[in-house]
């Protein structure tokens, strides 16, 4: 059996991998009740910061972003992969040739499949709210992002003795097969996306508008110690969707309408101190979507069709404390969230039902718990009193994961300039 048919065999193994999609995130700022008075705009430009190079899995460990990727390849991996048994039979006759033994074939192999993913994110949110009665307040949000990730793959001899052995003599026996055999190991997962029909992987940069958001907030009871306030929004797929033919794929938007709703208390414990907590549910709307279809051996695959996709809803939920110092304008919070994502669910199309039940594997339930530390300034309270020439806030709010499922652990920097009409 010529050398390079291993090669061949390496790219048709089955590599795990899910592509990078919106997951739930780390909250950029603390929820409150607050709403804005009668005919008063209030622009204000929102600029977030994200860093995604770990995940949480399906237990709640952290690992790399491209662990999926790392996969050791076995001798017997390659045999079993063989077209026939004659086949078979000459690539076990290799082996031995180049004492690899019976033992090393499920304990050794070639080597493995590496991955490293890295992805940054930047978002410059211009929200326009406004007043239309002293309890109701309507804002647009236009997210802008930027997304960029860096992905390094390649194929790893290291810690295989067996593998760097049959090199070893391959190289000894064919210099040029060596070499070419070995450059094309390096490279098998881009030569299977390639035979599959996926776009290249590489690092890239993505930027675009993102899902607008449409926000009501309506007071529903106020008096000297407590608010209640109930928030709507509407989400619309204004954003890239996410593309079929990515592996890494990096989607501003999920490419359907939301509808959330969400009740807000606060309770003034004493004066410049409250406490907060919220409640909230989204209802992802179900919509139509172009996915790779997988089978039981390869998450990847050649296969897509259009399907009807519901994605699961959110609940979220959470408290917390902010402090404000009048005589300074400084005002400080904290606060703890957590949100749950319900898996995403497809309608069956033409092929078996169990490659849909893979296709939902890929997309199980969310959870993510999360702390919020905040500091701001405002010119509000001197404004009134006259004792200075305009009303601005000026914040800054810093969002940790501190355990999750399924879910990118990211954190989120904001910072934020809030003016007044």
């Amino acid at each position: 059996m010529k050398a390079f048919q291993i090669f061949f065999s390496i790219l048709f193994l089955g590599f795990a991998w899910t592509a990078l999609a919106a997951d739930l995130k780390a909250p950029m700022e603390l929820e409150t009740t607050q709403v804005l008075p009668n005919h008063v705009g209030n622009p204000r430009l929102k600029n977030l910061f994200m860093t995604i190079d770990s995940r949480y899995n399906g237990e709640g460990i952290v690992e790399p972003l491209g662990n999926k990727f790392n996969k050791s390849v076995s001798w017997q991996n390659l045999i079993d992969s063989q077209a026939s048994d004659l086949e078979k039979t000459k690539l076990k006759g290799l082996l031995k040739a180049n004492n690899i033994s019976d033992a090393e074939w499920k304990t050794d192999g070639p080597g493995s499949v590496t991955g490293k993913v890295n992805t940054s994110i930047q978002a410059k949110v211009p929200v326009l709210a406004f007043g239309v009665t002293n309890r109701l307040t309507l804002a647009l949000a236009v997210p802008v992002l930027k997304i960029q990730a860096s992905v390094d793959t390649g194929f790893d001899t290291a810690k295989h003795p067996s593998g760097e052995r049959f090199m070893s003599s391959l190289c000894e026996a064919d210099p040029v097969k060596c070499n070419e055999v070995n450059h094309k190991l390096r490279n098998a997962i881009g030569m299977k996306l390639a035979a599959l029909g996926y776009e290249p992987l590489q690092s890239k940069t993505v930027s675009g508008i993102g899902d607008i958001k449409l926000v009501g907030k309506y007071k529903l009871h106020q008096d000297s110690v407590s608010n209640f306030t109930v928030k709507s929004e509407v989400t619309f797929p204004t954003g890239i969707k996410p593309n079929p033919d990515q592996v890494v794929d990096l989607p501003t938007g999920d490419g359907q309408y939301d509808l959330g709703a969400m009740l807000i208390w606060d309770y003034q414990l004493r004066e410049g101190l409250k406490m907060n907590a919220f409640g909230g549910y989204t209802a992802q709307l179900p919509d139509q979507i172009v996915k790779r279809i997988p089978t039981a051996e390869d998450s990847l695959s050649s296969t897509k069709e259009l399907l009807k996709r519901n994605l699961g809803d959110v609940v979220s939920c959470g408290a917390g404390f902010t402090y404000e110092f009048p005589s300074t304008g400084l005002n400080i919070g904290a606060g703890y969230s957590f949100q749950y994502l319900g898996q995403t669910h497809y309608k069956d199309g033409q092929y078996d039902s169990s490659r849909y039940r893979l296709l939902e594997g890929d997309a199980p339930l969310q959870t993510l718990h999360s702390a919020t530390l905040m500091a701001g300034f405002s010119t509000v309270g001197w404004y009134q009193e006259k004792k200075f020439v305009y009303p601005f806030q000026a914040n800054l709010a810093f969002s940790q994961p501190l355990s999750g499922k399924n879910v990118t652990k990211n954190n989120v920097l904001m910072a934020e300039l809030v003016l007044f009409f």
